[in-house]
């Protein structure tokens, strides 16, 4: 049985209008053609792609749809909280990182984004936050050349998956890498941080 959700239905039928486009020859269909009554709609046009596409390798390895979207729910819980624990671990140690994990996951917004709302995209944002912030904390503290390349595709990640996500956390990104930074005052890690954002949004 499916999820009943609010927009649950809707992500399913673009699961399903992406595979039949992807069979088609169409790797990054921007028009889904079987949607708005078999008319077509522009949906990838303005709405970030990730999500379906994760769907879309559970479908391309064996799993029907159904499952396929339940399963990318699963995945997005599972690497909710090891994003959170990789992050709090950095500041707070293992058993606190091991809680906030747990209570990241079990956030009751979260919940309510995969059984309530069925708000794909969005809730499988949730794994990028911390990653994020852990990927930039890594470059800033430690200014190696590598957690550029993280940092930017955590962060080109999170825009592919759910934009608008993105302005919200925007602000607190700016604020953290701020409030890191004026620990460390070494202008080479600011500069890292301005090359990793511009190549995400490049990426993205």
């Amino acid at each position: 049985a499916y999820l009943s959700s609010h927009d649950g239905l809707h992500h399913l039928y673009r699961l399903l209008d992406l595979d039949w486009s992807i069979r088609g020859g169409a790797l990054y269909p921007r028009w889904l053609p079987n949607l708005g009554f078999g008319y077509g709609y522009a949906v990838l046009n303005y709405y970030a792609p990730l999500s379906y596409y994760i769907a879309e390798v559970f479908k391309v390895l064996g799993a029907g749809y159904i499952d396929s979207i339940k399963l990318t729910y699963a995945l997005g819980f599972l690497t909710s909280g090891v994003t959170m624990y990789l992050f709090t671990k950095e500041h707070l140690g293992r058993v606190p990182a091991i809680l906030a994990g747990a209570v990241y996951v079990y956030l009751p917004y979260h919940l309510a984004d995969a059984y309530v709302r069925g708000a794909l995209p969005e809730f499988l944002a949730f794994p990028f936050l911390p990653l994020i912030l852990w990927c930039l904390y890594r470059l800033i503290t430690q200014k190696k050349p590598q957690y550029i390349a993280w940092s930017a595709l955590s962060l080109a990640g999170l825009l592919v998956t759910h934009n608008l996500m993105t302005l919200i956390f925007a602000p607190l990104l700016m604020a953290y890498i701020g409030f890191v930074w004026s620990r460390e005052r070494d202008r080479r890690a600011l500069v890292y941080a301005a090359l990793a954002l511009l190549l995400a949004f490049g990426l993205g």
